[in-house]
């Protein structure tokens, strides 16, 4: 399918990895159409709902009218995954829609500017000082953008991660809440600030791009945490300690 043919597709993306979600109605070509903040502080998903309707109205769309539903899988926030991936799947059983998994560095870094010759580095937050990396190429396959993956997305120490880069040979373009503590310097490059947070239209333009074909089954619609949560790690310290009495 060309690029002109998906067109009229419409894809509803919502990322919810981080405190700033959004939540936006994307063309099948990629293009914009309408993008919104959302309320996804705490476990509720009553604000984010909210906004996904004020998007499907701003566009004047209902979700019986759309090819699919698209949703950041992480690595992020534990709370605000679940709630946008319970939400998106919620959509998807009630309106019969595929729904496609995005990985939310893949989706930020194919929003960051390429110069000739430079990787694309993504750094995000994460918990106990580190940080949540990954490292891509971007090309260019059949009149599409396509990234591949030079470093795997993994938990990293801030210095670990600028090892990692510094290995590379390469100059590259770094962004992401991350970035910060990396201290830039020698082959990296600090891309525009306005890159650093993930966003829905990202999502849904990966999404459209990659079509009903990447689309998953519900239970296979999974967060990708990378790190263990707090929960968890309280959890098997709690099975250490009964295990050592």
């Amino acid at each position: 399918m060309t690029i002109a043919d998906r067109a009229s597709e419409y894809w509803l993306a919502i990322d919810t990895a981080t405190a700033t979600g959004s939540v936006a109605l994307v063309a099948g070509d990629s293009r914009l159409i309408v993008e919104r903040a959302a309320d996804v502080h705490g476990t509720h998903a009553s604000g984010l709902m909210v906004t996904v309707e004020a998007v499907l109205a701003e566009a004047g769309l209902t979700l019986s009218q759309l090819t699919g539903i698209a949703v950041s899988i992480g690595p992020g926030s534990f709370t605000g995954l679940r709630v946008g991936l319970s939400t998106a799947m919620g959509l998807g059983r009630a309106a019969n829609l595929p729904l496609v998994p995005v990985d939310t560095l893949q989706a930020m870094a194919w929003a960051m500017p390429q110069p000739q010759g430079h990787l694309l580095a993504v750094a995000l937050h994460a918990r106990r000082g580190e940080l949540y990396g990954a490292v891509y190429e971007l090309g260019s396959e059949g009149g599409d953008l396509q990234l591949h993956t030079r470093v795997e997305v993994a938990a990293f120490t801030p210095d670990d991660f600028l090892a990692t880069l510094h290995g590379l040979s390469c100059p590259v373009v770094v962004a992401g809440t991350g970035t910060p503590a990396l201290a830039p310097d020698g082959p990296l490059r600090r891309a525009p600030s306005l890159t650093d947070v993930p966003r829905a239209a990202w999502v849904g333009a990966l999404a459209a791009q990659a079509g009903v074909g990447a689309a998953v089954a519900t239970g296979q619609l999974v967060p990708h945490y990378i790190c263990e949560s707090q929960a968890q790690r309280a959890l098997a310290q709690k099975a250490r300690a009964d295990g050592n009495r």
